[in-house]
């Protein structure tokens, strides 16, 4: 009876879904409004490919192809993460070595801030600066988030993956190879020291409590 009644119901439930037209090529006024997740996809190496999805969880809709429909122009290669500061979008698009700023509401572009080695991941610090990790890069990309450009750099001796900042401290994670998580101090941008982990410390968040959770590949 069981195994029937699922025959039965799933019919109807797949030609709800075809009736509803959940997948939506561009924006429309329903993504303006409400909350939702971004995204990203990142397409395929060096073929310039990669866009920006949101799915909405009020209209239930996945909009898709959404920073291209605003700009008329892709996003670029290999879009790899998405940072939010200040109402601002900030997306990492790593095998083109640069950064999309976008409304994050509207996905309009502000600006495109150029030349970064091998972007992975940002974090902020005091809505005034933010931090830049690299892959193929040996130091961390300072960012003045005023001028939206590049006002330094912090040599770590080592490439980055991912970063989290808690009050006057930064983490990065020497991800290719490494087993650290540098100590960096916010105030000065300086390197202060060093905690060993596990091989390939990949992914970091700092719970509730302060405590650094450190995911090794």
């Amino acid at each position: 009876m069981r195994k029937a009644l699922i025959l039965i119901i799933l019919p109807h439930l797949l030609s709800c879904v075809r009736e509803f037209n959940p997948v939506i090529i561009g924006t429309d006024e329903t993504y303006l409004a409400g909350e939702g997740v971004f995204i990203l996809n990142e397409g395929n190496f060096r073929s310039g490919n990669g866009s920006l999805s949101f799915y909405s969880y009020d209209s239930l809709k996945m909009f898709n192809n959404v920073f291209q429909d605003k700009n008329n122009r892709p996003l670029g290669d290999v879009p790899y993460s998405m940072g939010m500061d200040g109402g601002k979008a900030y997306i990492l698009v790593n095998n083109s070595g640069k950064i999309e700023v976008a409304g994050w509401n509207d996905m309009k572009s502000i600006t495109t801030i150029k030349k970064i080695v091998s972007p992975r991941y940002i974090s902020f610090i005091g809505g005034t600066k933010a931090y830049v990790t690299s892959l193929y890069s040996d130091s961390v990309t300072i960012l003045d988030l005023t001028a939206n450009s590049v006002s330094g750099f912090i040599d770590l001796k080592k490439s980055s993956e991912a970063i989290v900042t808690l009050s006057t401290r930064a983490y990065a994670a020497s991800w290719a190879g490494g087993n650290k998580v540098m100590v960096i101090n916010t105030m000065t941008d300086e390197v202060i020291d060093s905690i060993e982990v596990g091989i390939e410390p990949e992914s970091m968040v700092i719970d509730k409590n302060g405590t650094l959770w450190v995911f090794c590949n």
